[in-house]
């Protein structure tokens, strides 16, 4: 473990001095330069040509270093490369030993009720890929669109669609939270449910209130996006 005693030392990552886990990343690229440090983790800032790159990845690494309570400090010198620290806090639980899921973790997948239908919306293949296998599995029918533009088409249509389960950040011009405010000005009453892996302070999996819309914290398991899905619509058994 990684002792980080000093309150000092992490008043600005906003979480708690103790006992750390390190997970460091190392490369001998061309480095960062002093003024693109503050930018790195930004959604979509990238120093790639267009094409190579989507900006997205340190932003996530980011999201899910945050969401486990840790924070993520870099070590870069230009034309030598750059050190990734990604720590996190230490458990004081005996290895080996599952902890938190209790007596939730033997509790029936809250699946779709009959004909409820999910306009998921999500850029990234793999990430869509396994979100429809996860809606299906959970007896939901699902309707894809990979871009906002896509999904407003789909809103148009006269096919029913109880539930918007779209990622926060993507390209094109339109995010999450605005294709969400257009999808309810055309569809009033309309259920919303955001994923994003660049979510700070959070629980794994934990759906929180932004205003009037809910976030699932990417990386989410099955049983999180059953239950968020219930919650959201609003079912009994949520």
């Amino acid at each position: 473990p990684l002792p980080v005693s000093d309150t000092a030392a992490v008043a600005d990552k906003g979480v708690p001095p103790g006992a750390y886990v390190e997970i460091a990343v190392s490369d001998t690229g061309s480095g960062i330069a002093p003024d693109l440090m503050a930018r790195v983790f930004e959604p979509f800032f990238t120093t790639k040509e267009v094409g190579k790159g989507t900006g997205l990845g340190l932003s996530q690494v980011y999201g899910f270093t945050r969401s486990a309570k840790g924070f993520v400090a870099i070590e870069s010198e230009v034309g030598r490369g750059t050190t990734f620290r990604l720590r996190f806090p230490r458990s004081a639980d005996p290895a080996g030993e599952e902890t938190g899921m209790g007596e939730r973790g033997v509790l029936p997948l809250r699946r779709a009720g009959e004909g409820e239908t999910v306009l998921l919306v999500e850029d990234d293949e793999q990430v869509l890929t396994m979100a429809v296998e996860s809606l299906e599995e959970l007896r939901y029918k699902v309707v894809v669109a990979r871009n906002a533009a896509e999904a407003l088409a789909h809103l148009k249509d006269v096919q029913r669609i109880d539930i918007l389960f779209s990622d926060v950040m993507m390209p094109g011009g339109m995010n999450g939270s605005q294709l969400a405010a257009e999808a309810q000005r055309l569809r009033p009453g309309l259920k919303v449910l955001l994923t994003s892996g660049y979510v700070a302070d959070l629980d794994e999996g934990q759906v929180i209130g932004r205003g009037e819309l809910p976030v699932l914290n990417k990386p989410y398991r099955r049983d999180e996006l059953a239950r968020s899905l219930r919650l959201v619509l609003g079912a009994d058994d949520a």
